[in-house]
Order: structure tokens, then C-alpha cells, then sequence
């Protein structure tokens, strides 16, 4: 499962922060090449990518489970994240390697930068080391482009790991990106443009399947924009793009912020809908379901309000139903966590929503961010932070749906937890982690054996810490990432949880002390056997007149 990105320090992705004339146009007529990002539009209902229809008919059942996690944290313009954790096994802990500069595949060590959009390929990625030493972080490499201009790109960064040890990482860079990593041939594949180059897409959200099968969705920056996913099938490459919310028209925008797939392949996409036009204005909370072999079915309004918004989902099989959990945000009178359960029969291909739930202790404080995680039973875990007016009485909560819901518990040791990330595994393990004061640090804590274990540091007692991620794999063992930055000096370190040994004594920096920024945009994702792992996040340099960004990430294995 996996989290927002929430350091809470979000982009704000509106309207004429993207310039299409620069965008890299994408052909999309083409036939199907593998991993070029062009395939036939007559494709898009045949074979294993799916009917596009609307019909809801009998799914098609798989035993093959995995988690999902999806984490939502919006700001103004409704930027989203999601992150996912699989499988795993414990495999020791990594030795203290770490790298204090990228060493940029395809980019002059001068600081003259490849012109060509995917030059960057593989030189750290490629280096396939001995199988049978102990996994390490490897040396970082450049997965983003290397903007030599001050623009609005190279962010969010998002990840997904398959079991096989295939990654993905998804950016925007005027358009939608996505770069696989192919865990068999130890190489990255070139930069693939996912999004239509007109259609300003930003804000990318990337899950995966038990197959290593993948899906990335977006929305529009424009002031109608819709929003769209695009599927990745193993030995087949990128589909075509799919929309998923048609634009709703003049001075509305729909914004993504949660995106899952269950182990079988099933997708759900969560998402709301905001009319600027109306006073005041209207925002309506969204899922839909892609579902295998059958295709979309149709839109389903999660609620009656019309203020709405921070969507978060979750999926997985139960028997032979498709149950999604999703947990929402309204704001009618207070800041308020709704959750709901949506479940497609596949004996009768009947699908039912059942009605919306509140899943705080109480109505006295704003509750904001909600995450989603479901194991291979279809049990779901959702957290969320809950706060006074004032951001002082903060705390990180959960409620946990199996078949009923559990009430809520806050999880935190002291007031003023925030920038939390959740995931679960597909044994029903969880771990969270959050950032939390007096003295700030970053903490977490484990869920095993259905109880919640006690809470532990993670990180040192730094005010600098912050933007906390977490990964987990299916042995209990996790990777926490977070970032420190010291007033123009900045670094990204990790820290492995082993089941039954606890965290790292001392964390590891992946990037150490560089006189450069570290922005609130950070992922990471592990194998459900725990022997891949990758972390990704935008580096900045220069100065507000000469910002350059990149996407700088390493691998574990």
C-alpha cells in the first residue's frame, strides 16, 4: 500500500503552469512496440487490455492476492498521492552504503546536460553487482529528465514495485512520464511519455499487479480537464490512454487522488469533481472500477454532499466479489473522514455502495488525509490525521474494515503527529509512519497479530526531518524514507525495519549534505519478497530565476 506523498509541501498544479508547445509529442497511432509508448486504438478492447464498455458483468476471480495502499493529500488544486507495498522476505540489513552526489546516467559529469529526453538510461541501474552478496542501496541515478530551465517539472514522483522485482516510477515534466525498471535484465527502459502531449497532465499516481502488469492515472491541469489511466501489460507494453472522467465542462476540474489494483488486476480510481463556477462552490466525491476481462463500470457518486473531496481507495478479492474500500473527505459543517464499501458480485454481477460511514472519534476536530491499505483477505486499514483549528492537537488515527468496522484509535505517543504514511502488507501486517514533536522526529509502528505493537523512533530528534514514506513487504520487514534539510544543505536517508530485530540503529543516507534542495516529493516501493526496492525524489538547484530540477532515485536489491 502506499501513501500521498504528503510532506504536506504539495505543488500546486493549476492551470498555465504548463507550457504544451514544450511538451515531447507522442504519436499514440502506432502498433503496439513494447515499451515505446504507441499502440493501436484498436487495441483498446482487445486482448488482455480489456472492454472498455461500461457494463458491469461476472468478474472474472484470480487467487492471486496482494495489497494495495492508496493516500490521498490534496491541496488547492487537489494533488494526490498513492503509494503501494507487496511481498516480502527478510533479507539482513543493508550496509551503510550511500552516495552524496548522482551519478547521472546519460548527463556529462561537467554539469552539461544530454539534450536528449531518454539518454539517461541505465548506467547506475545497469550495474547488476554479485546475486549472491548482501542487498545494498546502489549508487543514485538521474530517472527524470534534466530541465535546464525554470519550469514547472520533474515532480511527484510515485512508485510501484511487481513481485517479480519490476518497478515503475511515474513523474510529471510537462506531461505524464513513467520509466520501468526490469528487474530481469537489471536495466531501466527508456522515458515513456504516458499522457496525450495537449492534455497538460500532472499529479500521477502508479500501482501494479501480481502479474507485473501496471497502471498509471492523471488528471488535467486545464481548467476543464478530465482524468485518465493507462495500462501496462506485461509482453504487450502501454495500452491506449483511457479516460476514466470525461471533462465536466466550463470552470470545473476533476482531480485524482486515489488509484489501486487488487493482485488479480483490478483497478479502481478515486477522484472528485470541483466546480469553481458555482457560489459556493461544489465539489462531489467519485470511484469507478476497471475491472479484468470486463472492463469500466460505471462512475459512482461516493455520498450526497457537495463538499467533498480527498478520495482515497483500496481493492481486493473476496471469494468471488470484488470489494473496494474508500474513505473520503467532507466539509459541510466540520472537516470529516467518511468511509463506505463497494462490492461487485460475480454470480449475479450485481454491484452494491453501501452507505457512508464517519470514521472519527468525533466531530470537534478537523479530520484530513486519509490512506488506504487491504490485505489478500480484503481486510482494510485507513488512517488519517485529525487536528484542532490550530494544527496543535494533532493525531494520526485508524479504523479497520473487516466485514464491519473496527472504530477509531489513534496510534501516536504524543500531540502533533502529522505527514503520516501508511502501508500494508498481504498478510495483513501494517506499518505507519509520522512526523511528530517534542522533540520532532519520525516514528513508527507495526500492526501484526491484529493488535497494534508499541511505537518506536525511526529517525534522530532533528526539527529538519520530515516528509516520512514507508514500504513494506509480506515477511514484515519495511524500508522508512524521509528527508532532512538544512537550510540550503540537504539530505535523503532511509532506515530498514527487520521483523523481530526493530529499525536500523543508524539510518542510512541515500543522498548526503548536498548543497541542494530536497522538495516534499518523495516515494518508495518494495517487492512483496522484499529483494527490490526503489526510492525516487525531486532534487532542486538554483534559485527561484534558475530553478533545475531532477528525479533522482537508487535501488535495493
Amino acid at each position: 500500500m502506499r501513501a500521498l506523498n504528503y510532506g504536506l509541501t504539495l505543488s500546486l498544479a493549476l492551470p498555465g503552469c504548463f507550457d504544451p508547445a514544450t511538451t515531447v509529442a507522442e504519436d499514440g497511432l502506432g502498433s503496439t512496440t513494447g515499451d515505446t509508448g504507441t499502440t493501436s486504438k484498436d487495441d483498446a478492447t482487445s486482448g488482455t487490455f480489456g472492454d472498455t464498455s461500461t457494463s458491469s458483468s461476472t468478474m472474472s476471480t484470480s487467487t492471486s492476492m496482494s495489497t494495495t495502499v492508496s493516500n490521498t493529500s490534496t491541496t488547492e488544486a487537489g494533488e494526490a498521492t498513492t503509494s503501494m507495498a507487496e511481498e516480502g522476505e527478510s533479507t539482513g540489513l543493508p550496509p551503510a552504503t550511500s552516495s552524496t552526489s548522482a551519478v547521472d546516467a546519460g548527463e556529462d559529469p561537467s554539469g552539461e546536460a544530454d539534450s536528449s529526453p531518454t539518454s539517461d538510461a541505465t548506467e547506475d541501474a545497469s550495474s547488476t553487482g554479485d546475486p549472491m552478496t548482501d542487498p545494498a542501496w546502489r549508487p543514485l541515478l538521474r530517472i527524470g529528465h534534466d530541465d535546464l530551465t525554470n519550469e514547472v517539472g520533474n515532480y511527484n514522483p510515485k512508485v510501484a514495485v511487481a513481485p517479480n522485482g519490476d518497478a515503475f516510477v511515474a513523474f510529471y515534466d510537462n506531461g505524464v512520464w513513467v520509466r520501468r525498471y526490469d528487474a530481469g535484465a537489471d536495466a531501466w527502459d527508456d522515458l515513456v511519455e504516458v499522457s496525450e502531449s495537449d492534455s497538460q497532465g500532472v499529479n500521477p499516481l502508479m500501482v501494479a499487479d501480481a502479474e507485473g502488469n501496471a497502471a498509471v492515472a492523471w488528471y488535467s491541469a486545464l481548467s476543464n480537464g478530465g482524468l485518465a489511466l493507462r495500462r501496462y501489460v506485461v509482453d504487450q507494453g502501454w495500452g491506449v490512454v483511457e479516460t476514466v472522467a470525461e471533462p465536466a465542462g466550463t470552470g470545473t476540474t476533476t482531480y485524482l487522488t486515489g488509484l489501486a489494483m487488487s493482485p488479480a488486476g483490478h483497478i479502481v480510481v478515486g477522484y472528485y469533481a470541483r466546480n469553481w463556477g458555482e457560489s459556493p462552490e461544489i465539489n462531489t466525491a467519485w470511484l469507478r472500477v476497471w475491472q479484468r476481462g470486463e472492463g469500466w463500470h460505471e462512475a459512482e457518486r461516493l455520498g450526497d454532499s457537495t463538499a467533498a473531496d480527498s478520495v482515497a481507495v483500496g481493492i481486493g478479492e473476496v471469494g468471488p466479489a470484488i470489494r473496494v474500500v474508500t474513505a473520503w473527505v467532507e466539509s459541510n459543517t466540520a472537516l470529516d473522514v467518511l468511509g463506505a464499501v463497494y462490492t461487485i458480485d460475480a454470480e449475479s454481477g450485481m454491484s452494491i455502495l453501501s452507505a457512508p460511514v464517519p470514521l472519527e472519534q468525533t466531530d470537534e476536530f478537523r479530520s484530513l488525509r486519509p490512506m488506504i491499505g487491504v490485505d489478500a483477505e480484503g481486510t482494510a486499514l485507513v488512517a488519517f490525521e485529525q487536528s484542532d483549528r490550530y494544527g496543535q492537537q494533532a493525531s494520526v488515527v485508524v479504523n479497520r474494515y473487516d466485514g464491519a468496522w473496527s472504530g477509531a484509535t489513534a496510534v501516536n505517543t504524543n500531540a502533533g503527529a502529522t505527514s503520516a504514511d501508511l502501508a500494508v502488507s498481504r498478510t495483513g501486517e501494517a506499518m505507519l509512519v509520522w512526523r511528530q514533536c517534542s522533540p520532532c522526529g519520525i516514528w513508527g509502528r507495526r500492526f501484526e497479530s491484529g493488535a497494534w505493537q508499541p511505537a518506536a523512533m525511526v529517525a534522530p530528534q532533528e526539527d529538519s526531518v520530515s516528509s516520512p514514506r514507508i514500504a513494506l513487504d509480506d515477511e514484515g520487514n519495511a524500508f522508512a524514507l524521509w528527508i532532512q534539510n538544512y537550510a540550503a544543505v540537504g539530505s535523503v536517508y532511509t532506515s530498514r525495519y527487520v521483523a523481530g530485530s526493530g529499525w536500523d540503529p543508524v539510518p542510512t543516507p541515500l543522498e548526503d549534505e548536498i548543497e541542494e534542495y530536497h522538495g516534499a516529493t518523495l516515494d518508495i516501493a518494495v517487492s512483496p519478497s522484499g529483494h527490490v526496492a526503489v526510492a525516487a525524489w525531486v532534487r532542486e538547484t538554483g534559485d527561484i530565476e534558475n530553478l533545475r530540477r531532477k528525479i533522482v532515485g537508487s535501488i535495493y536489491r
